[in-house]
């Protein structure tokens, strides 16, 4: 269990923690909210990730993904998840950097 301050970036949090305790299968899933991140999606035809930066409130609808080990034998995260924006519309894709949690209710 992980529980983040407000202004603490989550990859950043979760990648420390990671090889702090020498995690290596580990399911994630969490709530809150971000003051701003951005996700990822990948682009099968050009073999790419695509970065959507997302610089505004939004609460995260759902994250979910993964810990478990590159290829050097370090903890690597894989990270899915829904960004809910303020008129209710929705950005998903894969989490590079949530620059600053917020607090939720």
């Amino acid at each position: 269990m992980a529980v983040l301050a407000s202004g603490d970036e989550v990859m950043a949090c979760l990648n420390a923690r990671a090889r702090e305790q020498g995690l290596s299968a580990v399911q994630i899933t969490a709530n809150g909210a971000f003051n701003s991140a951005v996700v990822t999606y990948f682009d099968w035809g050009t073999q790419q990730c695509l970065e959507i930066p997302v610089d505004e409130q939004v609460e995260v609808a759902s994250m979910n993904g993964d810990i478990g080990l590159d290829g050097e034998g370090k903890p690597s995260l894989h990270i899915h998840l829904v960004l809910g924006k303020q008129a209710g519309s929705a950005i998903a894709g894969h989490l590079e950097k949530a620059m600053s949690v917020r607090p939720s209710r």
